[in-house]
């Protein structure tokens, strides 16, 4: 497998809560999975975060584009959910929801319950920022670029490894780098986005979320474009993608 150019120590970067308690990521962030109707084999996608605690979560539209249709999935589509002390499930999405011009995806889960209190299962988030952006300015992100899916005789393997990579913001693109990949906000970074890692967090110097990663140039790894979130942060979404106590429509500005 190619060296993962541009991993740096996790021990560099951390996000905390309000309280100023440090946060685990994995907890927030993970894969995005698809399983073949025939075959049922499980693939990996790309990565994805928790905006609300609830099962709202964030990812790069074209992920969700490959595996949906009108906003429905057209197959089993779910994420690994890690959770303390070496648990995971496997969480099913329930629908989809893209703004044009925009490779920005948001998707509501199913929302397990306890299985004695009844109490619906509430999950780790990352901050959004909606603080403008520099040219210079640190950045980082967390994906699963070098996870892998094994098939074996019978069953298959599942291995997700995280990684952290560090850039700064280079170039800013307000109104879009082009008319079909990216005519949505975006800058260009240093940071490689490896295949896998489309969809996961770019957070701030203050461990906040400011963008997602988009894509890379394969002829250039120190070269990457992030699309930014702010622009989505006041965008609407119907109130039948969440739960039905919400407004008929509502922001991601709601959830911060």
């Amino acid at each position: 497998m190619e060296n993962l150019s541009g991993s740096t120590h996790p021990e560099e970067f951390s996000c905390t809560t309000k309280s100023g308690v440090k946060a685990d990521l994995s907890e927030a962030i993970f894969p995005i999975i698809k399983q073949d109707v025939g075959s049922n084999k499980f693939h990996f996608l790309g990565t994805g975060f928790f905006i609300a605690r609830q099962g709202l979560i964030m990812t790069a539209k074209h992920i969700l584009q490959d595996v949906t249709e009108n906003n429905i999935a057209k197959g089993p589509i779910g994420i690994f959910h890690f959770l303390p002390n070496n648990q995971y499930m496997i969480r099913s999405f329930v629908r989809g929801f893209c703004k044009d011009n925009s490779d920005v995806g948001v998707a509501l889960l199913d929302q397990p319950k306890h299985v004695k209190t009844n109490d619906v299962l509430t999950n780790k988030t990352l901050p959004l920022s909606s603080i403008p952006c520099k040219k210079g300015d640190p950045v980082f992100a967390y994906a699963y670029p070098a996870s892998q899916i094994e098939n074996l005789d019978t069953s298959q393997k599942a291995v997700f490894a995280p990684e952290y990579f560090e850039g700064i913001l280079e170039d800013e693109y307000p109104t879009g780098r082009d008319r079909s990949m990216l005519p949505n906000p975006c800058w260009k970074t240093s940071i490689h986005v490896h295949p896998g890692a489309s969809g996961g967090p770019v957070l701030n110097s203050k461990g906040k979320v400011i963008g997602i990663n988009s894509t890379s140039l394969n002829i250039d790894p120190s070269c990457s474009f992030i699309s930014t979130i702010a622009h989505m942060l006041d965008r609407v979404f119907p109130a039948s993608l969440y739960e039905i106590n919400f407004p008929r429509w509502y922001s991601m500005r709601r959830q911060q």
